[in-house]
């Protein structure tokens, strides 16, 4: 990458919103829906931590739930860019929240550390994302990361979980076949090539 084209964005640093790596490419912009503009950053690939869970089924779910509270904080914290009603009618409601949060500290970044804080390096039973999880169901037997085998990507051969099958299935059901367009989701991002005196549309 000579050009320097690419960059390595840490968790929670500026204009990085997430707990975890994003490795962008800084000669695009992308503009999310529901978040402020000036947290745009080039077109992503995102790196996750794998962290492991409590073998207790009670106090995976507490820690799943506290996840999730500290993450419609940090929503709150970076909201903009509103696509739907219901959170532009939200939004005279959330903005002096934002305000007094900001002056003590408790901003984007605050909340993205509060996120990794819940990541463990204490072996158990369990491994998947605990600082980012799309559900209960990223926590997965540990046993399932131990052994690796080299999969083809992009004409590069790259190491994946043995378990690669049963990962995807545990997550997706069966993830070979598409959804239905109804029931597909997409990020609803706003694209751009950036140039030294234009945009054009990605």
């Amino acid at each position: 990458d000579d050009k320097r084209r690419y960059k390595v964005l840490l968790p929670g640093e500026f204009p990085n919103v997430y707990p975890f790596i994003k490795v962008i490419d800084t000669s695009t912009i992308i503009y999310e829906r529901n978040i402020n503009k000036k947290y745009a950053i080039g077109a992503y690939l995102d790196v996750f931590l794998l962290s492991y869970w409590p073998d207790d089924d009670v106090e995976a779910d507490r820690l799943f739930r506290v996840q999730q509270r500290y993450k419609t904080m940090n929503k709150l914290m970076i909201g903009g860019n509103y696509r739907t009603a219901k959170y532009r009618l939200m939004e005279p409601f959330a903005k002096p929240f934002r305000v007094i949060f900001s002056a003590f500290g408790k901003t984007s970044s605050y909340w993205c550390a509060k996120m990794l804080d819940l990541s463990s390096r204490t072996p158990t039973g369990f491994l998947g994302s605990v600082s980012w999880p799309v559900s209960i169901r990223d926590r997965m037997p540990a046993e399932w990361f131990c052994d690796t085998v080299e999969l083809p990507f992009e004409g590069n051969l790259y190491n994946t979980p043995k378990e690669y099958e049963k990962i995807l299935s545990h997550i997706y059901g069966d993830y070979m076949t598409l959804p239905s367009e109804a029931d597909r989701i997409s990020h609803e991002i706003e694209g751009y090539y950036q140039s030294a005196d234009s945009k054009t549309e990605a």
